[in-house]
């Protein structure tokens, strides 16, 4: 029973997601231009850019998440021994299943 109902969130049951990795952004509107940034790409090379009124970014809130937990199916828990088709199990995600069975 260590691996059924709710538990910590295993990142392995949910394509790798990860609650302590969980981000929040805020969008914002700019009010005025800003100053031109210089900025770096993937590549190495610089850029200059510049933020004009109207603008709308992204900005990381700076927030904890504290809900490790959740309802999950249990572990190795497999949908083809109550007969369910391959073709159904490849195409509905597995909370679903565990309602359907």
């Amino acid at each position: 029973m260590n691996h059924a109902g709710v538990r910590f969130i295993e990142p392995g049951l949910f394509r790798g997601y990860d609650p302590k990795h969980k981000i929040f952004n805020s969008e914002v509107e700019l009010i005025h231009d800003l100053e031109p940034l210089e900025v770096t790409d993937s590549e190495g090379g610089q850029w200059l850019v510049k933020l004009k009124k109207g603008a709308r970014v992204y900005i990381l809130k700076a927030i904890s998440y504290n809900r490790l937990v959740a309802g999950q199916p249990p572990t190795g828990w497999n949908t083809t021994r109550y007969g369910i088709p391959e073709d159904i199990i490849t195409r509905t995600d597995c909370f679903s299943l565990w309602s359907l069975v």
